[in-house]
């Protein structure tokens, strides 16, 4: 049961930061205290994170916030260039994934910031079918998308139905990927960026590329390859 609420928890958090709303129109002045009260959470949510991290974790902690505020403040000052509601949208996703952070155990606040925060950072995958500037991330998003599915239909072959557990299963195995992109990207090193893609590129390419009965294993050691290519433990 404890599997299913996390896996629900995680696709609605997907789905509520992705699936933002249209926003109304806004003056300079309102878009001025949008900035604010998103930096003030963003300040709140920082210093949770930073106050819940163990003395072990506490300088990492205080790095990882320290990037993260970086990167906000560059994502505000380009959305408001790009109008209200890239303010407005942006705010919201802040807002929404700053709550889950606040909400989250201790133990977990700092990973469950880093993942979403960094998400942020990345093209929304949902903008491919009209984004031609994003064309590596794009491919490298779609056969990871079809890599997943072959391997839920070929771990669910002979059964009668698809489990939960096995979608949670592949699930945690595919998640170093997505990780791992939002992280070059957030980052902001172009070269990082252009290798994470290319690594995790041909990791699908084995995946798609195995015999049904062979995806699976194939699957965990190309991901665990990849994981240590991109985290330069290769």
């Amino acid at each position: 049961m404890a599997k299913i609420l996390l896996l629900i928890v995680l696709v609605a958090t997907i789905t509520a930061v992705e699936a933002t709303p249209p926003v109304p129109e806004q003056s300079s002045a309102e878009v001025d205290k949008k900035i604010n009260e998103v930096n003030l959470t963003l300040k709140k949510v920082f210093d949770d994170v930073i106050a819940s991290a163990p003395p072990a974790k506490k300088k990492e902690a205080i790095d990882a916030t320290s990037k993260q505020l970086r990167i906000a403040e560059t994502a505000l000052a380009k959305a408001k260039a790009g109008g209200e509601e890239k303010v407005a949208t942006l705010a919201l996703k802040y807002e929404l994934s700053a709550k889950i952070v606040m909400e989250a155990p201790p133990a977990m606040k700092l990973e469950r910031m880093e993942e979403l925060f960094n998400a942020m950072s990345a093209p929304n995958h949902k903008d491919c079918a009209t984004n031609v500037d994003d064309k590596p991330f794009c491919e490298t998003v779609s056969k990871l998308q079809k890599a997943f599915k072959e391997v839920r239909a070929a771990v669910a072959q002979g059964k009668k139905e698809e489990t939960i557990d096995d979608v949670f299963l592949i699930n945690q195995e595919f998640a170093p990927t997505i990780r791992a992109i939002n992280k070059a990207y957030a980052d902001g090193d172009e070269k990082e960026i252009a290798a994470v893609l290319a690594t995790y590129n041909k990791c699908a390419d084995a995946i798609l590329a195995a015999a049904p009965a062979e995806k699976f294993k194939v699957m965990q050691e190309s991901i665990a390859a990849a994981s240590r290519v991109s985290s330069g433990k290769a």
